[in-house]
């Protein structure tokens, strides 16, 4: 995501005056743009997590654990650390949920031959998808849709700097 002007927009008065004042500054901040970037920490067995709370189950044997995210909370077994089918890690996939990513079909007309996971074509908002590579469907393949949330809350507190997703 990077800014495509050097500074903010400003009216008259930022321009004639505030500029002035040492401690205000409208330039764009980080004008080689920011890269989003999730740290992620293990925390022991009881202790608070405010951010996203996981919750790990072993797989029974020759069972299986459906994984999901329900407000705020991951529940996953054991196997989501390894790529699946289409290389996907299981984790990456429910993590996109938690951030408010969803499955390619979800609420639209499916093919016969396609579930909400494989579904290529348009999401419910009109983005383009193509379910067999992407995160969100049965790959790791991301989409610049994916950082709308970054990008909006960049363009809210930096106005003016117009920041961009790049490819």
């Amino acid at each position: 995501m990077t800014p495509s002007a050097a500074r903010q927009d400003t009216n008259w008065l930022e321009e004639n005056v505030l500029d002035y004042i040492p401690w205000v500054n409208y330039d764009c901040p980080c004008a080689s743009g920011y890269t989003p970037q999730v740290n992620v920490e293990v925390s022991g067995h009881g202790s608070s997590m405010s951010d996203w709370g996981v919750y790990v189950s072993a797989n029974p044997e020759g069972g299986y654990v459906q994984s999901r995210v329900t407000e705020g909370t991951g529940y996953l077994d054991e196997g989501d650390v390894n790529p699946g089918s289409g290389g996907q890690i299981g984790a990456v996939h429910e993590f996109g949920h938690y951030i408010g990513l969803h499955h390619p079909g979800r609420n639209v007309e499916l093919a016969e031959d396609e579930d909400e996971y494989s579904h290529t074509g348009r999401d419910e908002h009109g983005n383009e998808v193509e379910g067999a590579v992407d995160l969100m469907g049965e790959g790791m393949g991301l989409r610049p849709f994916y950082f709308n949330a970054w990008l909006e809350r960049l363009n809210n507190e930096y106005p003016g700097c117009n920041f961009t997703i790049g490819t």
